[in-house]
């Protein structure tokens, strides 16, 4: 006798609803498709980096140069791509902004931009250099971005700095402090924050100024967690391998360079 089919045929209301499933998973993916340059033709170019220069001015206190092209992405969120990027320096700090970036991508949550408040989901930056300095009366360039959110109210806008996940690469920081005139140089810096919390993360960087004649070599990685409440960063597990040459001798006629190697968990 002829054996059952394995696959009945799915009875017309079912295809219909298989159908209809299907036509909407297409045209959601056309939509996620099209949303980025639909919107890009529709505000136009220069109007998107207008608006996003100017969102990142009021949030900051700063001025914020966008000098290129600001593009709308959807992968894997809707977000913004643009480089460069120049925030400026705070009055009394000089003429050269305080952080540059050849590109910065991040990902946008959208609800939150209804009550101005950005709230990025992700961010990666690319070719960053910063310079921090603090006078000789104590004041340091970085204490109004690091102000509480209810300073920056009157400008409409607020940034909630909780990105779920950062990406910084080849970071230059150069940091001088005019009461103990110590200077402090940081080179090829690298960070990288996994998703959640806690996070794990790693990064690596080399430091000049830390000791007189030497560079400091760096790499570290770990878990980490981050109270927004508080401002508190908790490190967990963390392993630090360190690299310190030394180029004057330890004690009279020794070897030059000196190299120190260690590893601390």
């Amino acid at each position: 006798p002829p054996r059952p089919m394995d696959n009945p045929v799915a009875p017309p209301a079912k295809r219909r609803l298989l159908k209809l499933a299907a036509a909407l998973a297409g045209a959601l993916l056309v939509l996620a498709l099209a949303l980025p340059p639909l919107a890009k033709h529709i505000i136009g170019p220069e109007r998107l980096r207008e608006m996003a220069q100017k969102a990142l001015t009021d949030a900051l206190g700063r001025d914020t140069v966008l000098s290129g092209e600001v593009t709308i992405t959807l992968t894997p969120w809707l977000g913004l791509s643009m480089g460069p990027v120049a925030v400026a320096q705070a009055p009394g700090f000089g003429d050269g902004p305080m952080f540059a970036a050849r590109k910065v991508e991040m990902t946008i949550r959208m609800a939150p931009l209804l009550a101005k408040v950005i709230s990025p989901g992700s961010v990666r930056a690319r070719d960053v250099t910063v310079h921090l300095a603090r006078a000789a009366d104590g004041r340091a360039n970085w204490d109004d971005l690091a102000a509480p959110q209810d300073a920056q109210a009157g400008s409409g806008w607020t940034v909630v700095p909780q990105p779920r996940a950062v990406r910084l690469d080849n970071v230059a920081v150069r940091y001088d402090d005019a009461a103990t005139g110590k200077v402090l140089s940081v080179t090829g810096a690298r960070l990288r924050t996994g998703l959640g919390q806690p996070f794990d993360f790693a990064a690596s960087f080399e430091a000049m100024g830390l000791v007189p004649d030497g560079q400091l070599q760096c790499h570290l990685q770990g878990r980490a967690s981050f109270d927004p409440g508080s401002r508190r960063l908790g490190l967990h597990g963390v392993q630090v391998e360190t690299g310190l040459v030394i180029d004057a001798p330890l004690v009279p006629g020794g070897a030059v360079p000196t190299r120190v190697v260690s590893r601390l968990t």
